[in-house]
């Protein structure tokens, strides 16, 4: 029934259709997200919608550094930005038979959680032992015996001695996948093993499906960042044989299979999956795309951005109107190479229940940028982390999405609420490839979201 709310709302709302010094006191209005004004029975017109720059180029000087805007602003072309309201979503037996079925189709649940082959490799890992290197000539591991060896292979032998000689199966139904925490592998109908983790408890609700017994998938940046597996040597992947435009076929293809029409590509790398944890070999790692879907907000673009889990780079005191994220959006991840999707991941379920505000009014883009450029500039100077590497800061893009802002005494409901993400960078960070920095402002009252 929310699924069909959900559609409705989604449909209505298509028809819808001078630069601060960081010691200055930027004011934030403490009124609420306000309508846009629409037309009267005096006649006058509805407020007319901005019309948003495509790209940012601008350079401020802070200190002894330089804040450089060289951005691509990104904005829906839909003039409508509803305030929307969420509850979490079902994480039920239902749905998570449903998200597998829509990557793998129908398939047999083992009913032994390891097969003698799993309790094998995770024998095999500990009789490695501590590993201190890797000898890329002789393709294997430099290592020592773990001190409590025979602790902890006692209960995998067990299970080796408990397990049985041939696996067993029955068909898939919600109740093996109904319980908080489930973890157990599928046999689908290629006769391919899909290992599956479910958890949902308070502050963590997730479910994976991928093919491999590790599955581990790391992104191209973190590749070329160097050791992403031990004594690797940064590059970047040169082994992807699958096209974009075919991975993003069959990502959709299984969107459209998960009846989600409103998630929609946000954005998508190269990455690679490890067989195994101990992967070396690139008959062991499997190189393709790693797509990432988010909530498609009506006016908003969606963001598939880690916003969490960025290293924050800029430091506030109290003094600046802020307040935090609140929930963590939900995201879908789907890993795609040559042989098709390998892993599905869905994070944090959520669902629309209803509308607070048909079309917000949001800040002229004019002032957002005023406001971006004396958080940033406070925030890098009261910043610990600049150091003789760091140089000049680099904005790259700055989007106008929505993210998940609390609700005053509602721990049930967040609202989906317009905001400005602002990608940016380092010229140290750049050199190292490493993970950009995020600035997210409230786009209806400029305060700032940490």
């Amino acid at each position: 029934m929310k699924r069909v709310v959900r559609l409705l709302l989604f449909l209505l709302l298509l028809f819808f259709a001078c630069q601060p010094t960081p010691e200055q006191e930027y004011v934030v209005s403490h009124t609420g997200p306000q309508a846009r004004p629409t037309a009267n029975a005096e006649g006058d017109a509805q407020t007319e919608a901005e019309v948003y720059p495509t790209r940012w180029e601008e350079t401020v000087d802070i200190g002894t550094l330089r804040l450089i805007f060289e951005a691509d602003v990104r904005t829906d072309p839909n003039p409508v930005h509803p305030l929307l309201r969420a509850e979490r979503g079902a994480l039920d037996g239902k749905s998570a038979k449903a998200f597998f079925e829509a990557a793998f189709g129908t398939g047999e649940w083992r009913t032994n959680e390891l097969s003698r082959k799993d309790i094998l490799h995770e024998i095999e890992e500990i009789r490695l032992g501590n590993v201190a290197g890797y000898d890329y000539a002789a393709q294997q591991y430099i290592s020592t015996p773990f001190d409590n060896e025979e602790e902890l292979l006692a209960p995998y032998i067990q299970q080796l001695q408990e397990a049985p000689t041939e696996d067993t199966f029955v068909p898939l139904s919600a109740e093996y996948l109904s319980p908080a925490r489930v973890k157990g592998a599928i046999r689908t109908s290629d006769d391919s093993i899909v290992y599956i983790s479910k958890i949902d408890v308070e502050g963590e609700r997730s479910i994976v499906c991928h093919k491999y017994y590790s599955g581990f998938i790391q992104s191209e940046t973190w590749v070329q960042q160097g050791d992403a597996i031990l004594d690797e040597r940064p590059h970047s992947l040169d082994r992807v044989s699958i096209t974009e435009e075919e991975a993003i076929a069959a990502a959709d293809a299984f969107i459209r299979n998960l009846g989600r029409d409103d998630l929609r590509l946000a954005y998508m790398e190269k990455a690679r999956m490890l067989k195994e944890m101990t992967s070396h070999t690139d008959d062991e790692i499997l190189e393709g795309y790693y797509l990432h879907y988010a909530q498609a907000t009506t006016g908003c673009v969606s963001n598939g951005y880690f916003l969490q889990n960025a290293e924050q780079f800029l430091e506030f005191d109290d003094s600046i109107e802020q307040y935090s994220l609140g929930w963590r959006q939900e995201l879908v991840h789907i890993f795609v190479t040559e042989e098709g999707i390998l892993s599905v991941d869905w994070e944090n379920p959520m669902e629309i229940v209803g509308i607070d505000i048909p079309d917000v009014a949001l800040l002229p883009f004019e002032e957002a940028q005023e406001r971006i450029k004396a958080l940033l500039t406070y925030g890098v100077k009261g910043s610990r982390k600049l150091h003789a590497g760091t140089g000049d800061l680099h904005v790259e893009e700055v989007m106008l999405s929505a993210i998940l802002r609390p609700v005053k005494n509602d721990a049930a409901h967040a609202l989906l609420t317009p905001a400005w993400i602002v990608r940016f960078t380092t010229d140290g960070s750049r050199a190292e490839y490493m993970e950009p920095y995020f600035l997210v402002i409230d786009a209806t009252d400029g305060s700032l979201i940490r």
